[in-house]
């Protein structure tokens, strides 16, 4: 599944939407990740390619400009002026999902995630950062890759709490997690490709 929108500057909020409706019109599904209420100012420019894989959602992520508020279970009067984000709910928007974990693995450049009460903190390549949906989290991600997972809480979500959690993803915990999610996005992409005709004899 490939999913892409790419708008012109200074129009962020069209930008998501037509990324959001890319994404249901191509799963016959609705958008998996907590809302998100893109910022007032810059653009929306992102790509991703993703798998689902049961209630888990696997997703390369390719960020040229994005800025915006995650805004947990459908956001709130939290995220309203946090780094700029506009506050409420967008009409046009799915319904926020359950209680769920994400997990951005930076590839390239740096993801900056920010809490009112937590502070600001920079993910550069070669770390991760795990959260929780509920409290509001501001993101800026420009000329950034990242392997992004989403799961549902249940089992981790008592121990993150309303935690920012980062680390290296070299550590043995993160290569033994990673050891088992690359091959699901491996085998997708090799699923997705073509199959090659075989040579035609005279």
């Amino acid at each position: 599944m490939d999913v892409t929108a790419v708008t012109a500057s200074g129009t962020p909020k069209h930008g998501f939407d037509v990324f959001r409706r890319s994404w249901e019109a191509q799963t016959a599904e609705a958008y998996p990740a907590p809302r998100f209420t893109p910022g007032r100012r810059g653009d929306f420019r992102i790509s991703a390619r993703a798998v689902k894989a049961h209630d888990s959602v696997i997703a390369d992520v390719r960020s040229e400009s994005m800025i915006g508020t995650n805004g947990g279970f459908g956001g709130g009067a939290d995220s309203a002026g946090v780094g700029g984000a506009v506050g409420g709910a967008d009409r046009g928007a799915s319904p926020p999902r359950d209680d769920q974990v994400l997990m951005h693995v930076v590839l390239e450049n740096a993801w900056r995630f920010s809490r009112r009460r937590d502070g600001e903190l920079i993910v550069p390549a070669g770390n991760f950062m795990v959260q929780r949906t509920g409290p509001p989290t501001f993101e800026v991600a420009r000329h950034t890759a990242a392997s992004v997972l989403i799961v549902p809480a249940s089992d981790l979500g008592p121990l993150i709490r309303d935690r920012l959690i980062a680390g290296p993803a070299a550590s043995a915990e993160m290569r033994l997690l990673l050891a088992h999610v690359n091959p699901v996005q491996e085998s997708v992409q090799d699923l997705n490709r073509p199959a090659r005709r075989p040579p035609t004899t005279r």
